[in-house]
């Protein structure tokens, strides 16, 4: 797959990249084999760019990204900052934090350890 560098960086990623909402269940549940094989086929079809949030599925599709991170250590990841993520009260209702300079700074340390 063609690869493109990103502005004057020396960072190349692939020309097609994965969303990984899908794999935070946007539109519908998708099993964990169903994740894997997908982001395996990815891989394997040359995609190296992997695009999350802390949004998509509350966390899942971060969660589920992970690993399959941790095995392609050469896969490039973008994720957004911004708005924060608190645990879900008892009635399921995840609470939306808006966040502004220099909190983003502390957001974006946030995702990179998880």
């Amino acid at each position: 797959m063609h690869m493109n560098l990103v502005g004057r960086t020396d960072l190349s990623v692939s020309e097609i990249s994965f969303g990984c909402a899908s794999i935070g269940n946007l539109y519908r549940e998708v099993a964990e084999a169903d994740v894997r094989a997908v982001l395996e086929t990815a891989w394997e079809s040359g995609i190296r760019y992997f695009d999350t949030a802390p949004h998509y599925g509350r966390g899942l599709s971060e969660m589920r990204l992970a690993p399959f991170l941790a095995a392609h250590p050469d896969a490039i990841l973008s994720t957004k900052v911004g708005r924060l993520l608190k645990r879900a009260r008892e009635d399921g209702v995840v609470e939306v934090t808006i966040r502004h300079h220099p909190a983003l700074h502390r957001d974006l340390e946030q995702e990179l350890c998880q």
